[in-house]
């Protein structure tokens, strides 16, 4: 490297302040070295240095202040365009080129390399097929022995490590069958689940199956029960506080008076009477013995479609008696 003379001229308080002059050259042991003054100018600004630190600096003479301040600045911003120059000049540059260069020959070894590569990989491919083939049989030859489902089969797989130079045949063919051995006994275990799940909820249709099902892959079988009978438990409370609302009763009619039939009638016909009679009667005739207080109770009526008018007949037949009653819904069958 030819030694070019770059200059930083800085000047501090007097003018006999060195200009910084550094010149960078190749030395085989220490790389870059540097031609120039450096030292002098550190000796330099070091006296300076010593000579501010005897300085008194006041409010009262910031001229003294400034000028220090200043001619300092100067230095500094001085040095620093120095550096960024000589970085410039002398390293960025030379840097890159020998960058580009180096890539050049590179690219030209990258094809001959390239070249071999796709021999190397012709082989590599063949190695991994030839293993690729011994796994298929011990996976054909377990298979027969674990008998695992289509699911469980695909979990099986070729661990990376099996395609390693380094790898045993041996070791890996363990741990192949190993897959299996776990893969089987999950599958025995989610088949004692499921079966067990299906008894539980055998014979109670409100009992979710299908959830309790998709609950095997995730828990375990006693949560799973545990969840069956407290939801067994909470139907079996809704049946009984829903029995306990739902009052049947059916309303007798008994001692029916006679009616006779229109003799005069050219027609024969079944007349149907609907009311109040017989023993029915004499207890309603009495009056309630508790007046004011009252029972409710639903009942369910069955009747003919043109049997409408008589029941309304009667619900005011009752209604003399202070029995109230209410239409909830008509349905029709």
């Amino acid at each position: 490297m030819a030694k070019q003379k770059v200059t930083a001229e800085v000047l501090p308080v007097d003018d006999g302040a060195p200009v910084l002059d550094l010149v960078p050259y190749f030395d085989e042991k220490k790389g870059v070295a540097f031609d120039g003054n450096f030292d002098a100018v550190k000796g330099y600004l070091e006296s300076w240095r010593k000579q501010v630190s005897t300085v008194k600096f006041t409010s009262k003479d910031m001229d003294t202040v400034m000028k220090y301040k200043k001619a300092a600045q100067g230095y500094r911003i001085s040095l620093k365009d120095f550096e960024t120059t000589v970085k410039k000049k002398y390293f960025n540059a030379p840097k890159d080129i020998f960058s580009g260069m180096i890539a050049e020959l590179q690219s030209i070894v990258s094809d001959i390399e390239t070249k071999a590569d796709d021999v190397l990989s012709e082989e590599e491919n063949k190695r991994l097929a030839d293993l690729t083939q011994v796994f298929d049989i011990y996976k054909k030859d377990f298979q027969a022995e674990y008998s695992l489902s289509e699911a469980g089969l695909a979990r099986v797989e070729y661990r990376k490590s099996y395609y390693n130079k380094t790898a045993v045949e041996a070791d890996t063919k363990k741990d192949l069958e190993q897959q299996f051995k776990d893969i089987a006994n999950d599958e025995r275990s989610k088949a004692l689940a499921e079966k067990t799940i299906r008894k539980l909820c055998a014979g109670n249709p409100l009992l979710p199956l299908q959830r309790y099902l998709g609950m095997i892959e995730t828990d375990d079988l006693a949560i799973i029960m545990d969840e069956i009978e407290e939801e067994e438990n909470r139907l079996a409370e809704a049946v009984k506080a829903k029995e306990a609302k739902e009052e049947i009763a059916a309303i007798p009619v008994t001692d029916a008076e006679e009616v006779d039939e229109d003799e005069s009638s050219a027609v024969d016909t079944e007349k149907v009477v609907i009311g109040v009679f017989g023993a029915a009667s004499k207890a309603l005739a009495g009056g309630s013995q508790f007046p004011g207080r009252t029972k409710a109770m639903v009942v369910d009526i069955v009747y003919p479609c043109d049997m409408g008018p008589a029941i309304t007949a009667v619900f005011k037949e009752l209604a003399k008696y202070g029995i109230k009653t209410s239409k909830h819904k008509e349905e029709v069958f």
